[in-house]
Parts: structure tokens; C-alpha cells; sequence
């Protein structure tokens, strides 16, 4: 411990020196604060982006860009290097022209630390000397969801496709992400660039097109006119798909809007408001705009509201289309020097030198000086009397000897005798003033003052009556700022609601329109409170509903919108944000309103939508004990872990002390110290970081900076840094929580650095860091992650929920001689110094939730491939096996192509590395960049590697790129990777029948809910903090999804599953999410129930919110129609159901039916509100066509027998699908016993013959059922050689692939009557006697014990010799009685599930 801080303070001085030496400071931030010595002049820059989807053919430089800059600067001070700011760029070649031509660049070196890059000279430059400096360099297009720098932008054609763009959003501190450059706002200068670009895309800068060149039909170059002096944060770039709409000022200033083609109709608005308001800026400042141009451009992933950039003013296009000119105006005010958008500028107006006299310099530095405002408090001492106090808000102060907690505050009033303005002064010193004066008296007449004031109820009940009598006397600021002060006073339920009955009835007729809209406002608050604090019979209660009636009754009420409208179905898309507030406050139906701005906050994905429902929930919710009912919130947990801190980036460096290797065995051996540099965003203001840790030890916590921005009202400081120390922490084993205590209170959009140091042991129980053995047993010993769901707060302190999405940089120290591996791909390597230790540096990973984070390090080899885009492909495993990974290669190649292609989302790292491991507890897991895989899966050719390596890839698109929020809807995850596992099947096989395979896991969760369960929203926490949910989430998750497929089209559902993934990328959803992009590519029309239109969120809500199935019940009315009911059948020795209630054990059922001989499958619904479906159909139908549907269907005996006369009489089975006929069999075999056998042994033993094996099989198991039952014999051949499409020099998993899937029971039954005794039996002893894998040669030998004794004594005596002792010694047990391993005890081989 102690070695480790010298080493840190030793780290930390040499940092400290080699800053020195730079001839700069280091910023608060950590990064250079360039020295004066060198000041730019000019930037002339040549830009060229690599972007996909236009003219140009992407290649490997597809989503960089790369360039040069030459930059002009003055010499002010000597020097011998010049340095400044570059992130993320390589720059790879430099040149120095001075007037001194001896004068060059020796060496050029960038320190990623501090952002900064150091031209080293061959002499010193002295005092105003010339230089021109060339740098040339390449970088990458941003996409990790941060909206900084340049980086992706997308839009979408009216199809669904994803159109890739770029655009820059430069904070003080970005630029030099895209060119090296002194990024500081003090080094303002001139910039003239060239844009290179794929012709079909534009290009757009500050400056105005000179001129545009075309090469070779692939590139358009175009030169731009150089800018006014500007800083390095003003420059804006973007390269993509727009088009514009322009006019043009007197002046000859050409105005620019330019929007996606889909969205370029919408810019007329914003056209109008940039014209007319450059025109009055022009009048009212007497200086014309400066540039000849000014571009507005509307992006949709833009983190604010819109950038202040000359020339190319750059705005977040997601609706709401506000019609407010304020976005429009509000940017162009910088362009005029003299403006001061301060709120100040009113307020001085308003004051006068001769009145401040000699005190002007205090009152100025109290109000901009402290943060808060004041609020002025006045009530009536006598008649004629009134006392002015002011209430301390805040003591918040910038100032370093401190601020006083109070203002000199210029009280303007207006008394009950006179309309004349009145001036008096609340001084900082006083405790408060008295004024006589005529009563009522009206304080911050025309709303000069930066104040609120708050009166005695008394008071505002004496003003409303002498507005009633005076109220044209007062001016509509006086008017307005009486009713918003009032109306924050009522909502705070400071004031009684009925004192504001006579204000709002003398004002809300006023001539003027925003008076009427605050009064307006002002009824709404305070009859919503009336409503609490009084009876209903009270006059005023009566007075404000008659008020409401009057002047809202034309409101629509949110009980006339649908349960599945979207927020701008029911306020539009050019609302009103008061508006909104006040209908959500008169609306009867209030709770139901708050209840659906929840669900919109769940559902909703623009963010200024986002925003403006935040702040509607934050309206509606008063303080004080009136409480209302938000939504379908559930009390949060005590261990969650609190939102007020978010980690942003990790950065781990994990020594491994593993045995068996180069490092020599101590005290250390099984153990791990880790290092973890965690930079984290504060949301909400604490004087705590919570983060999770179990069974590590804690050594040291050290904080690096809190940085903090901090706002005034006429001043910005960017960043502050507090001096903020660790009190203390604290472990929780109970709720497994890391508590650090600090010494003072962080402040929302503060970021903090703090570093943990901690050790902890490598684990034995298959979770966390675990140990795991090689494949041959022997003492080799792997350590390897397993972390799904809770127990990566095992191996590393971290904010352990997948909510909590954050970046990581690893750096593993291992043993010579093994191999580490880790997310991020291996960038540097090299021995550590330390004898026996190799260290490896992995790239940084892009945003991802903890539980995917992963880490091996143990003795393995690979063989590798590369995808047709450049992804490079590994898989791992133990030396003497490496020749079984060739399948799983192939399958993940082909696999990662296809889903790039059906997603339109390219995998966003460098590799995919895959790694088999003996110990693990489940078939695989996902993590981002290194899938681990349980042998098994993984290592030679068959069904299950086949479906398991597609599952986990997958993933990485659904669970890792987009992410459910918490492990209530880790369906969302589970049961797309099972939806599209049978999607990657077709990658490898074309002809492969996805429909087929899909109903494998449909039949798997109708089985699984045969017995009591849970909803797969469902989830439970055991007592070690791991969250377990329902295996069904894979099965009913994957049915559920098939159903909305079918429900509105392959197309459509494709487009919106692309949307959702674009949408959501390197972000946490819920169901919500999910739903919301399939109603936005649902076809008009989509019927639902009773005819209405399908609601998306109700069927969901049954299906997904409720255990169990419906079963559908079906028979015959007459001969040209059917009855269908459903019920929820009762599981074995249950009388009640316990489960969850949600839809009244009912659900929304999509009947899919079709109708012998034909091939049209038809949807009708039988709503969970139905007593039954009537269909008017001629002759026997098939109910659930294609197993679309997540249900069961049961006949009437009378109906099977019609049925049976169809398909032995006519024939009439090749209409079926066959998943429509698997699906009829699995019926059949679930109802058996209360179906009369007679009716349906026709249709079993006609799929018996079908061509299919697997309708085979299950027809057969069905015969097998029936003849039990009923002793009925029956001639159908299932006496078929078990291998008769194998050959005997193929593997078993070659073989296995032919023959499908084989329970162990059946399997041992197909041996034992196989007409081939002799060829069955060699076959296993083939393959026992090469089978590696030792649950494999279990299962041979089980088999082999249900083969013929003799053949198999004959073969072992005459061929298998080598293998007679081992046979021998498994058939002395008791036969049949091996346990198989646990984790494939149900199924011989996981290829299906059983159907």
C-alpha cells in the first residue's frame, strides 16, 4: 500500500515537472492552457470526410476523415516549440516555414493526457518573427451517442432507410478533435476551409461557397470564403444529405434553411422569423450583419437547442415545430457586439445614475456577483401601512472574500392612489422598510425589478378588488407580473386558493393577450388547489368552476385520445407549452393525464419533448402535503443504486495473480489488485458517490478534480474546481453499496475523478472473476468474467446497473506466458518491469452497461477471419482443441455480415473476439467484443454451436448496442436474440425455414407455462444480489415479438425494428421504446379488437404483463360457421390463480385460420372483452395458421373428426405449412386424454408420413401416446434406421445435423428398435471412440447400453477391443441410470427444442 501512494506522488511529480517544462498550465480539467508565446493568425484547412451512402465506395476509410491545415501565428515570445491542442488525431507529418530558413520541425510529440501537441524546433524563434506551420492528420467520425466533435448525424427517408451524415458541435475544449488547432477563445483569428465530400452529399461551412469542383464523379470539393476573426469553438462542418430553402436582406445577405428532403417543407416558419429579424437588428443597432451568408441547419442528434456559430448556425430539427422565435433569435444576438442578452439590460434601463450615486459599484456586484434572485415579501402592519422584507434565497457567491446573502433592491411601486411609478430602495443592511401608503399597493410595477414578490392573502384579495374598480390604469407588465408571481405562490401552496378569485376575474377579459394568458394560467393553479383545500360546496369552489366553464370549455379532454396516441397526437406539433399545462390542470380526467405524461416519458425518444414533459411533471407536482398520483412508479428498492451520479468513463488497470505461469506463486496467488479511474456526471446535487462493491477490499480512495460550472447573470466561468476531499467510506455487504462521503456538496452538471484501489479474490463459484480448468484437467488453471446480472461489482467498485452506461479503457498485467483478453482490442503489449508479469493495453470500449464488461487471462490459442468490412474475428480455446473452432468461425462471419446488413447498423468495435471456457455457468454470454462460450457451444460443427454463436452475435445489437433500462425488461434483450437466432440459420443456409424453427421456441414456452410461473417482466433478487428473471423471457419474449410481426407486415417490421435500433443506440430502453417504433411503421388500418384501431400498448399489456397462455376452445355451430373462446386453463392441483391479474387472465388473441385447400391465412380477434368470435367459414379450419399465435388450440371432438375426414380422405395436408401442422401435433399431444382418440388418430398418422423428419418424430411420439391410451395398433413404419443419412466416416456433430434433434429417453428407444442393430452400434462406438468432450462420451455410453448386448459385445471383441474395458466398466452401473451433466439434463443435444 505504501509502495503504491510513492508510486502515485512520484507519477504525479514527473507529470508535474514535464508540465513545466512545456512552458504551460494545466487547466482545471486537465488539460493544456497554451502559453502566449505563439499567436495564431490564420487557418487555411482542407477537410475531406469518408461518408457511406453517396457516390463515393466506402472502403477502409469509411466514417474517418483526414486533412491539413496550415496555420499562420506571430511570434511573441522566444521559443524553440510551439504547442497546441489536438485530441484523438493522428497527426503524421509536420513542416515550419520562418523567415529563418534553418528553422524546421526536429521532432513532433502529442500527450493524449493533455490534449496537446508539441512541434519541437531545431533553434529558438525569436520576437516578431513569421511562421507558417503544416500539419496533416486523420481522425474518426464520432458516434458514441455524445454529440460532440464531429460526429454522426441521422435522418431517415420516408421508407424507414438510415442516411448517414456529419456535423460538428464544438464545446470550448472539441475542436481540436477535428483539427489541431489553439482551442482557447482567446486565440481568435480567421479561418478559410475546404470542404472534400462524396458528390450526392453537401458541404457546409461558416463562410459562403466560392466555388465547387467535381473529381472523377466520386468527390466534390468546395472553397469557402474566409470568416470574420473568430474563435476555435465557432467553427461548424457538416457533410450529408440536405436540401434548403433561402431569401434574401436588403443588405444582399443570403439566408439559408437546410433540412433533410423528408423535412424541408417544414423551414418556411423559421425562413420567415431569420428574415424579419436580421432586418430589425440591423434597424435597431445601426450595423449590418457582417457575413455574406448565414445558414441554418436542422440535425436531428444535437445535445442542445442550437449553436451561436457565424455563418452556419447549427439546430436540433426533432418535433415539437414550435412556432417560438426565440431558437431562431437567440443565436443570431452574438453577431452584434453591443447587444448584451443579459436580463440585466431592463433593470439598469430602468435605474438612473443620479438615484444609485456612489453606490452603483455594490449594487452591481450583489446581483451579478451572487447566483439566486430575491424574493420580496410584503404585508400590512395597519390601515395604512405596509412592510418590504426580502428573503434570503441563496448564499451561493463567486467571490473569494465572500458575498453578503442580500441585495440592494430598487423597490418600483404603484399605490391605490396614484398610477405614477413610485422608487424606494431595500438596502442589503436593512431588515426591511416601511412605506406608508395608500393600500392596495402594488410592488415591481411594470416588472422592472429581477424579483418575485409574495403578499398576505389579505393583500391579494384587497389588489383583485382594485383591479376590479382600476385595473386599465396599470400597465400589462404590472398586470402580468402580478399573476405569475401569484401563480408560483398558489402552485407552492404558500397562498389560500380562494385570495385569488378577484384577481383573476378583474384580469383574465384584459385587452392584452399575455395578461389573459397568465390569468388563464393562474385559474388553472388555483382551482386545481381549490379543489384540496376546500369543500365542494364553498362559493369559491363554485366561482372557479364557473370560470372553467366559461373559458375552457371548448378544451378537448384527454378521454377523447386513444390509450396508444403519442404526445403530439393529442397537443400537436405546434403547441403551446402553457397551454399544455393548463388543459392537464382543468381536465377532469387529471390522474389519467399524469398518468400518460409517464408513460410519454417512457415511450417519448426526442429530447425536447423529453425536456418539456420533465418540466410539465415538475409543475404538476406541488410541494407541501399535496401529493398526487404519478403514474405506474414503483418504489424504488433500497439496494438500487440512486441516480444522482453517472459514471462517464472507466478506467481499469487489473493485476492478475494467477499460478501455473511465469509469475512464481506468494501470498498474492488467487488474488487480483485492481486500479479504477472513474470520471462521473452529477445529475442531482450530493455530497455522496454510491457505487456497487462485494467481497473486495478497499485500500485507498483518492479524488482527482470536481469540476463545476458555474452561471451568473452577466458572467460565465466554464469550469471551477472545488477543493472537495473524502470524509470517509463505507461497505455495505447487505445492499453491497460503496458509499464515499465528501467534505462538501457537488452541484448538478458537475463532473468528479476520483480513483479506487482494492484488491480482491478470484473467485471458485462461476461468477464474478472466477477460476476455470483446461479442457484436459489438468493444472492449468484460466480466470474468466461472468457478470450477468449483478456481479461485475465483484471484480471492480462500479455503478453495477445497465442503466448506468459508461466507457472503459482496460489494461490487464498478467502472467508471462498466458493470454489476456478483454472488450476493447489489443493495442499495446509489453513486459511490466515486474519479473514474471506481461502487461496488455486494450482500446477504449464504446458506452456499455458493467454487466458486459470482460476480462480472461489463461493459456489459449485462435484462429481468426475478417469480415467483408474489416471486423476481425477470433475464436479462443484451449491449445489441443483449436482445430474445432473452424464451424464457429465461419457461422460468426457470415453471421456479423447479415446482421449488419438487416439492421443497417454496422458493428460498432474492431473485433469480436470469442473464447471457450470448461466452466460456465450458461451456454454463452455477450459480452461487447469478447463473447464466452461454455466448450460445448463453441467448439465443433453442429445444431448447437450453430444457434448459440448466432444468439450471442445477436446480442450485440439487441442487449449491448441498445440496452433494456433495468432486469424487468431483460426480455427485450433475450427474446429478440431468440427471434433472430432462426434469422442467422438463413445467413448459413438460405433454404433454411425460419417459421419452422421459431416455433421450437413457441412450443418451449407454452411447455414451460404448463406449470405455475411468472411474466416475463417479472424478476427476483436472491440473497447474493444476483436478479434472476423467468427462462420464458426467451421463449414468450421471442412469441411475442413473432405475433407483431404477423400483426403488421415482414416490411413493416423490419423498418421499425432499424428504427428502434438507430433510435436507441448506446442507450437503456424499456418496452415502451420498443413499442413506440412499431406504431410508427404500423400500416394505417390495423384493425384490432371489436374493429377498432390495433393498440399496440394494451395487447402488449396482457401478454407481457401476465403469466400464462390462452387456451382456444373451437367447435362447429353449423355447417357455414365456428365459435372460438379462450380461457386461461387451470395448471395441475391448482384451484386459484395467484399470479399476476393484469388483463383478468385474458388477453387480445390475433386468430390466424386458414381453411383446407387454400393457401390464404386470414386474421380475426377475439378480444379479451369477447365472450367468443363467431367465423363465417364453409368446412373444417385450421386455427393458429403457421403457429403464428401464442396460444393453444383445443376442437371439439366433432370438429377433429372433420378434420380427419379432410386430411385421410382428401388428402389436403400439403396446404399446411409446417409449422402449422407441428403446431397441430403439439396441440394434440397436450390434450391428449381429453380428446376421444378415434377423432384425431387420422391426422396423427398422416403427418406421420410426412416429409418432413421432425413432423415426423412428433407424429410418432403422438402414435406412441394414443396406442397407450386406447390400445389401438397401427400400420405407419417408424421402425426407420436411426443414421440412415449419415455415413460412417463423418463426426458425430456432422451426422447430428441431419438426424435433428433427439430427446435422451426417444433416442434410446430409436437405438434399441433400430432394424439396423449392428450399424447403430458402430456408429456410437465410432464416435465414442474419438469424442473429446466428456459429456459427449456420457452420452454415448448411455446410448450404447440401449443397443443389443450382443451385437455390441461381438463389436467390441472383433473391432473395438481398446474400448471393451470402459464400455464394460459403465455397463456393470446400473443401466440407464447415469446422470447427465445439469446443464443439458433435458435435451441430448440443445440443437431445438423438443416440438
Amino acid at each position: 500500500m505504501i509502495l503504491r501512494r510513492l508510486t502515485i506522488i512520484l507519477l504525479l511529480t514527473t507529470l508535474a515537472d514535464s508540465a513545466t517544462n512545456l512552458d504551460t498550465n494545466i487547466s482545471q480539467d486537465g488539460t493544456v492552457l497554451l502559453s502566449s508565446n505563439i499567436q495564431p493568425v490564420h487557418y487555411d484547412v482542407h477537410l475531406k470526410t469518408y461518408l457511406p451512402g453517396f457516390a463515393w465506395e466506402a472502403d477502409t476509410r469509411n466514417l474517418t476523415f483526414e486533412g491539413e491545415v496550415v496555420i499562420t501565428a506571430d511570434v511573441i515570445e522566444a521559443t524553440d516549440r510551439i504547442i497546441l491542442h489536438v485530441d484523438s488525431l493522428n497527426v503524421f507529418d509536420a513542416d515550419v516555414k520562418t523567415n529563418d530558413p534553418n528553422i524546421n520541425i526536429t521532432k513532433w510529440e502529442v500527450t493524449p493526457q493533455w490534449q496537446s501537441l508539441t512541434l519541437h524546433l531545431s533553434q529558438v524563434m525569436e520576437p516578431q518573427e513569421g511562421i507558417a506551420f503544416l500539419l496533416k492528420f486523420r481522425g474518426k467520425l464520432r458516434d458514441d451517442g455524445d454529440f460532440s466533435g464531429f460526429y454522426l448525424t441521422r435522418s431517415y427517408k420516408s421508407n424507414g432507410d438510415e442516411v448517414l451524415n456529419a456535423v460538428t458541435q464544438f464545446d470550448p475544449n472539441t475542436t481540436r478533435s477535428l483539427i489541431p488547432c489553439f482551442d482557447e477563445p482567446g486565440f481568435k483569428t480567421t479561418w478559410q476551409l475546404a470542404l472534400e465530400y462524396p458528390v450526392g452529399s453537401v458541404g457546409l461551412t461558416n463562410g459562403i461557397e466560392m466555388k465547387t469542383v467535381e473529381i472523377n464523379g466520386e468527390w466534390a470539393t468546395t472553397q469557402y470564403h474566409i470568416t470574420e476573426k473568430m474563435s476555435p469553438d465557432q467553427l461548424a462542418v457538416f457533410v450529408g444529405n440536405v436540401q434548403y430553402k433561402e431569401a434574401f436582406v436588403n443588405q444582399g445577405v443570403r439566408i439559408r434553411i437546410f433540412a433533410d428532403p423528408e423535412n424541408l417543407e417544414k423551414v418556411d416558419f423559421a425562413l420567415n422569423v431569420s428574415y424579419t429579424t436580421i432586418k430589425g437588428f440591423e434597424e435597431k443597432f445601426g450595423i449590418n450583419y457582417q457575413m455574406q451568408n448565414l445558414d441554418f441547419l436542422a440535425v436531428r442528434d444535437f445535445k442542445v437547442g442550437a449553436t451561436k456559430t457565424r455563418g452556419l448556425i447549427v439546430h436540433r430539427s426533432s418535433p415539437p415545430k414550435v412556432k417560438k422565435m426565440h431558437s431562431i433569435m437567440t443565436p443570431l444576438m452574438p453577431k452584434y457586439p453591443d447587444l448584451n442578452d443579459s436580463p440585466l439590460e431592463k433593470f439598469l434601463e430602468s435605474l438612473t445614475t443620479r438615484t444609485l450615486n456612489s453606490k452603483i459599484a455594490r449594487f452591481a456586484f450583489l446581483w451579478t456577483r451572487q447566483a439566486g434572485l430575491p424574493t420580496v415579501i410584503v404585508s400590512k402592519t395597519g390601515s395604512d401601512k405596509i412592510e418590504i422584507k426580502q428573503e434570503i434565497v441563496t448564499k451561493s457567491c463567486l467571490h473569494p472574500d465572500g458575498c453578503f446573502p442580500r441585495w440592494d433592491i430598487p423597490i418600483w411601486y404603484h399605490d391605490a392612489d396614484s398610477s405614477n411609478t413610485k422608487l424606494t430602495w431595500l438596502l442589503y443592511n436593512l431588515k426591511s422598510i416601511q412605506l406608508n401608503s395608500s393600500i392596495p399597493l402594488i410592488i415591481n410595477a411594470d416588472s422592472n425589478g429581477l424579483y418575485k414578490v409574495l403578499y398576505t392573502d389579505e393583500l391579494y384579495e384587497e389588489i383583485g378588488e382594485q383591479l376590479k374598480k382600476f385595473s386599465k390604469i396599470y400597465s400589462p407588465s404590472t398586470k402580468y407580473r402580478l399573476l405569475t408571481d401569484a401563480s408560483e405562490q398558489v402552485w407552492k401552496r404558500n397562498k389560500n386558493a380562494s385570495s385569488f378569485l378577484p384577481m383573476i376575474e378583474a384580469l383574465i377579459d384584459d385587452d392584452n393577450e399575455h395578461v389573459r394568458r397568465a390569468a388563464k394560467k393562474l385559474l388553472a393553479f388555483a382551482s386545481r388547489i381549490a379543489t384540496i383545500q376546500l369543500e365542494p360546496e364553498n362559493p369559491v369552489v363554485q366561482g372557479y368552476e364557473d370560470l372553467l366553464v366559461k373559458y375552457f370549455s371548448s378544451t378537448p379532454s384527454f378521454a377523447n385520445f386513444s390509450g396508444s396516441a403519442t404526445f403530439l397526437d393529442v397537443f400537436g406539433s405546434e403547441f403551446d407549452t402553457q397551454e399544455i399545462l393548463i388543459s392537464i390542470l382543468i381536465d377532469k380526467n387529471f390522474d389519467q393525464m399524469l398518468e400518460r405524461l409517464v408513460y410519454w416519458q417512457k415511450t417519448e425518444t426526442d429530447p425536447k419533448i423529453l425536456e418539456i414533459i420533465g418540466k410539465l411533471l415538475d409543475d404538476l407536482k406541488p410541494s407541501n402535503n399535496l401529493i398526487f398520483k404519478i403514474g405506474p412508479a414503483e418504489k424504488q428498492e433500497e439496494w438500487r443504486l440512486p441516480t444522482k451520479v453517472f459514471p462517464i468513463d472507466y478506467n481499469l488497470e487489473l493485476t492478475t495473480y494467477l499460478p501455473g505461469y511465469g509469475y512464481k506463486e506468494d501470498e498474492k496467488t488467487l488474488k487480483f489488485h485492481g486500479a479504477v479511474d472513474i470520471k462521473a456526471h452529477v445529475v442531482e446535487a450530493t455530497d455522496r458517490i454510491v457505487l456497487n462493491a462485494d467481497s473486495l477490499e478497499i485500500q485507498d480512495i483518492l479524488i482527482d478534480t470536481v469540476v463545476d460550472p458555474i452561471y451568473s447573470l452577466i458572467s460565465f466561468i466554464s469550469i471551477f474546481k472545488k477543493n472537495v476531499t473524502i470524509t470517509r467510506w463505507q461497505l455495505s455487504s447487505k445492499l453491497q453499496f460503496l458509499t464515499i462521503y465528501l467534505s462538501k456538496t457537488i452541484e448538478p452538471k458537475s463532473t468528479i475523478n476520483f480513483t479506487i484501489l482494492y484488491e480482491g479474490k478470484i473467485r471458485e463459484d462461476l461468477k464474478g472473476y472466477y477460476l476455470t480448468r483446461t479442457s484436459d484437467n489438468s493444472k492449468t488453471l484460466n480466470a474468466v468474467t461472468q457478470f450477468e446480472s449483478t456481479a461485475a461489482r465483484f471484480m471492480v467498485p462500479c455503478f453495477d446497473e445497465p442503466e448506468f452506461k459508461a466507457t472503459w479503457k482496460v489494461k490487464l498485467i498478467h502472467p508471462d506466458g498466458t493470454v489476456a483478453l478483454s472488450n476493447g482490442i489489443e493495442m499495446e503489449s509489453g513486459p511490466t518491469g515486474d519479473t514474471g508479469f506481461t502487461y496488455t493495453e486494450f482500446a477504449r470500449t464504446v458506452k456499455m452497461s458493467s454487466y458486459l464488461l470482460a476480462v480472461f487471462v489463461g493459456d489459449v490459442q485462435y484462429k481468426e477471419t475478417v469480415t467483408d468490412r474489416g471486423v476481425r474475428i477470433r475464436v479462443y480455446a484451449d491449445p489441443q482443441k483449436i482445430d474445432m473452432v473452424d464451424y464457429a468461425l465461419n457461422v460468426s462471419r457470415v453471421t456479423v455480415e447479415g446482421f449488419e446488413k438487416q439492421f443497417g447498423i454496422e458493428y460498432p468495435m474492431e473485433k469480436i473476439d470469442f473464447v471457450a471456457v470448461e466452466d460456465f455457468a450458461f451456454g454463452a454470454m455477450e459480452n461487447w467484443g469478447l463473447i464466452i462460450h461454455a466448450s460445448s457451444y463453441i467448439l465443433g460443427k453442429s445444431k448447437n454451436v450453430l444457434s448459440t454463436v448466432i444468439h450471442e452475435l445477436a446480442h450485440q445489437w439487441f442487449g449491448n448496442l441498445v440496452t433494456m433500462k433495468f432486469w424487468d425488461n431483460l426480455w427485450l434483450n433475450e427474446g429478440f436474440a431468440s427471434y433472430m437466432t432462426p434469422y442467422g440459420y438463413t445467413f448459413i443456409d438460405p433454404e433454411a425455414d425460419r417459421d419452422f424453427s421459431q416455433t421450437s421456441d413457441q412450443e418451449y414456452g407454452l411447455n414451460g407455462e404448463s406449470e405455475p410461473s411468472t411474466s416475463i417482466t417479472k424478476y427476483v433478487r436472491k440473497d447474493d444480489g444476483d436478479i434472476t428473471n423467468t427462462g420464458l423471457i426467451y421463449s414468450k419474449g421471442s412469441s411475442f415479438i413473432r405475433m407483431i410481426e404477423h400483426i403488421m407486415g415482414a416490411d413493416n417490421f423490419n423498418k421499425a425494428i432499424r428504427y428502434y435500433l438507430n433510435n436507441h443506440q448506446y442507450q437503456n430502453v424499456v418496452a415502451y421504446d420498443l413499442y413506440e417504433a412499431f406504431e410508427r411503421f404500423m400500416p394505417n388500418g390495423t384493425v384490432g379488437p371489436n374493429g377498432k384501431p390495433f393498440n399496440l400498448v394494451e395487447f402488449a399489456k396482457c401478454w407481457t404483463h401476465q403469466s400464462g397462455y390462452p387456451t382456444i376452445q373451437v367447435q362447429s355451430i353449423d355447417n357455414s360457421s365456428i365459435q372460438l373462446t379462450q380461457h386461461r386453463r387451470l395448471y395441475k392441483n391448482v384451484t386459484t390463480f395467484k399470479e399476476e391479474d393484469v388483463c383478468g387472465h385474458k388477453w387480445d388473441v390475433p386468430i390466424w385460420y386458414q381453411v383446407p385447400g387454400s393457401d390464404t391465412v386470414d386474421l380475426a380477434w377475439l378480444g379479451r372483452n369477447d365472450e367468443n368470435l363467431v367465423l363465417n367459414v364453409t368446412g373444417p379450419v385450421v386455427i393458429n395458421a403457421n403457429s403464428n399465435g401464442y396460444y393453444r388450440v383445443l376442437y371439439s371432438n366433432q370438429f377433429y373428426e372433420l378434420l380427419s375426414t379432410e386430411f385421410q380422405e382428401r388428402g389436403k395436408t400439403q396446404f399446411l405449412s409446417d409449422s402449422s401442422k407441428i403446431r397441430l401435433l403439439n396441440d394434440i399431444m397436450n390434450f391428449i386424454g381429453e380428446i376421444d382418440a378415434k377423432s384425431i388418430l387420422p391426422i396423427v398418422e398422416t403427418l406421420a408420413n410426412d416429409d418432413n423428419l421432425k413432423i415426423r418424430q412428433r407424429a410418432e411420439k403422438t402414435l406412441r401416446k394414443l396406442k397407450n391410451q386406447t390400445g389401438h395398433s397401427f400400420d405407419t413404419d417408424m421402425t426407420k434406421p436411426l443414421f440412415e443419412k449419415c455415413s460412417l466416416n463423418e463426426s458425430f456433430d456432422e451426422c447430428s445435423s441431419k438426424i435433428e434433434t433427439v430427446i435422451m429417453d426417444e433416442f434410446c428407444r430409436k437405438v434399441r428398435s433400430d432394424p439396423s442393430q449392428e450399424n447403430v452400434t458402430r456408429y456410437l462406438l465410432n464416435w465414442l471412440n474419438v469424442e473429446e468432450r466428456l459429456e459427449y462420451q456420457s452420452y454415448f455410453l448411455k446410448a450404447l447400453s440401449c443397443a443389443d448386448s450382443g451385437t455390441l459385445d461381438r463389436l467390441l471383441l472383433a473391432e473395438y477391443r481398446e474400448l471393451r474395458k470402459r464400455v464394460n466398466f459403465y455397463m456393470g452401473m446400473e443401466r440407464n441410470k447415469v446422470k447427465m451433466p445439469a446443464k443439458q439434463s433435458r435435451e441430448f443435444l440443445m440443437f431445438e427444442h423438443d416440438v
